[in-house]
């Protein structure tokens, strides 16, 4: 994985905020629409205040239906495998496994049953309905569509994380969702979010989807008025995520995964060590 190594700045920034004057982008190759922005403090190497890389998944590249990480069909397909290992669960019966919806009004979805899902994000992820597993191409569901009865998605990450965002979806009349992060040390922290956080664009209007902040416990107001809370462990290290599970209790969808990975012991070593020798060449 390629990350840009030095990026001064004037002025720090919060994790995950870019400069208007100073972008600094990597794309990884292997993974579609994957960006790793590393984030300048106000030192001179790409260390957030968090010293941690801000990463965006956005699930772009991948074909609308697609079944993606661990499921009830024995596929194993897993979008980022160098970030986390995710598994999709449906509380329908049949059980099925999540999936890849094209969110784009006039996409390939316009004319499904789906139409609380448009709402012109591109793809999103959603946990598959049970009465919709029909897959004439073994990997892709023909009709992807959210489970109504709701269901869970799992993030297991590959490194520890801290979590700063998630866009949530549709989480209109039937779709309540709990975001819970568990740490290195089994505690949590819990967002609860209510029904009537956001719209539903199919018979509200825009957006019908809001961005819900991971890094705060203060209540957060959705775009459809209900407030989302959350709660946390004593202890809880929010610098040391290691799973997020979203459990559904309704139709939802879910994109634009913002976290933080925090760099390795030995890699703090190496950026500290070229921070100290570029203070020492500035001198």
């Amino acid at each position: 994985m390629t990350r840009s190594e030095a990026c001064p700045v004037s002025s720090a920034r919060p994790l995950g905020l870019r400069s208007a004057e100073e972008p600094v982008e990597a794309k990884v190759k292997e993974m579609p629409s994957l960006s790793i922005s590393m984030i300048c403090s106000a030192g001179v190497v790409c260390l957030a205040a968090s010293t941690a890389s801000a990463v965006l998944v956005d699930f772009e590249g991948f074909g609308n239906g697609l079944e993606v990480g661990r499921g009830p069909h024995g596929g194993s397909f897993q979008p980022y495998p160098a970030l986390f290992d995710l598994a999709g669960t449906s509380f329908g019966a049949p059980v099925q496994g999540a999936s890849i919806f094209d969110s784009t009004p006039g996409g390939p979805n316009a004319f499904g049953s789906d139409l609380d899902l448009l709402v012109n994000l591109g793809n999103i992820l959603i946990v598959q309905n049970d009465t919709f597993a029909t897959q004439t191409v073994a990997g892709t569901y023909d009709v992807p569509n959210d489970e109504a009865d709701g269901g869970s998605l799992f993030f297991d990450f590959v490194n520890p994380v801290e979590m700063l965002s998630v866009v949530l979806i549709d989480i209109d009349a039937h779709g309540a969702v709990d975001l819970i992060l568990t740490d290195g040390s089994a505690l949590t922290r819990t967002y609860s979010v209510p029904n009537y956080w956001t719209f539903d664009i199919s018979v509200s209007g825009p957006n019908g989807f809001d961005t819900l902040d991971l890094t705060t416990l203060t209540p957060q107001v959705g775009e459809g008025g209900a407030v989302a809370t959350a709660v946390e462990d004593l202890g809880f290290n929010p610098m040391d995520v290691a799973t997020l599970e979203i459990i559904q209790s309704g139709s939802a969808g879910v994109d634009n995964l913002s976290f933080g990975v925090i760099p390795a012991p030995s890699t703090l070593l190496v950026l500290m060590a070229g921070l100290a020798g570029l203070r020492r060449r500035r001198r």
